[in-house]
């Protein structure tokens, strides 16, 4: 079974990477294009039993080519081939 915690752990260490990189300024930023509240986030963060919403996933595979598969199950690279 996979859990929540383990979801979540993966998808703020994309988020984290992608922050380190560059594509992605600052959670504020995160928030901002993807319409969440950063007070949601960051509880987000600091509570990883909660739900992952699928928009903020859907956004970080479809505009900075993060591996669904691995926030999901942990196989695979962090960062898909670009399709371009």
């Amino acid at each position: 079974m996979i859990r929540k915690e383990s979801i979540n752990k993966r998808f703020f260490e994309a988020l984290d990477h992608l922050l380190e990189v560059g594509s992605i300024p600052s959670y504020a930023a995160f928030c901002r294009d993807t319409q969440y509240d950063p007070s949601n986030l960051n509880r987000l963060k600091r509570e990883p039993g909660r739900e992952l919403p699928l928009p903020l996933l859907a956004y970080l595979v479809e505009k900075h080519n993060v591996s669904a598969d691995r926030i999901l199950t942990g196989k695979g690279k962090k960062i898909r081939a670009s399709d371009k």
